[in-house]
């Protein structure tokens, strides 16, 4: 388990922080919808390509299909854009889809197929999830396409902990239930414990065991 630790509280040795009960774990956009499209199909010309990271920006000419100007320098038949994975879903069923290039995602027609379609796009490298619908893909000779996309979500900070001591109780709270408090003694080395019923509360009370040198508390998040 990778830790995060966002601050550290220590009251009568106690310290509190939160972490994640998951390893690392994709990225998903479910920002505000951004809508792009490409004023000219020259892919050469930083306008005309939607940078999405630094290693995808998603671009195409008058005629073939969608490909990604970092990696490639045209379309490669059922394989392009480069980097990327495409499903017909919903962004909130991503880990449930079934992913495949653009051009199979669009049955082999994609410029007929895909325009409004809701889109799932996967960028392998970057392990980031985004929906994607097309408004237009012009046909060959015309090139160019427009869609309306997700962009990353606005950073939250996690919660924070709280403590207050009453006699030999601490009492621990955070904003909201949602998390499982979990607990260590004397150093952090080792596998934590979960609390009992903390995983459908946002407050609970423990009795100060004056035996341990120092207690350490963290919000696990799933």
């Amino acid at each position: 388990m990778k830790l995060h630790t966002t601050q550290i509280i220590k009251i009568l040795f106690v310290a509190l922080f939160w972490t994640s009960l998951a390893g690392p774990a994709a990225t998903i956009w479910n920002g505000p919808l951004l809508s792009y499209t490409q004023p000219s199909p020259y892919p050469s010309l930083p306008a005309n390509r939607d940078q999405l990271t630094a290693r995808v920006s998603l671009t195409r000419e008058s005629s073939s299909g969608m490909f990604n100007f970092v990696s490639e320098a045209d379309y490669t038949h059922n394989f392009s854009p480069a980097d990327t994975e495409w499903a017909v879903g919903e962004l909130a069923d991503y880990a449930n889809l079934s992913y495949m290039s653009w051009e199979e995602a669009g049955s082999g027609s994609p410029v007929f197929e895909l325009p409004g379609k809701q889109l799932v796009v996967h960028l392998l490298t970057d392990d980031i999830y985004l929906s994607l619908e097309f408004t237009a893909l012009g046909g060959h000779g015309a090139g160019g396409f427009s869609y309306v996309r997700s962009t990353p979500a606005p950073n939250n900070p996690p919660p924070t902990l709280a403590v207050a001591v009453s006699g030999n109780a601490l009492q621990i709270s955070w904003p909201a239930p949602g998390g499982t408090l979990q607990a260590r003694t004397n150093n952090l080395n080792g596998a934590w414990f979960n609390v009992p019923n903390t995983a459908t509360t946002n407050r609970i009370v423990v009795q100060i065991d004056q035996a341990n040198h120092s207690v350490f508390y963290r919000l696990a998040l799933p």
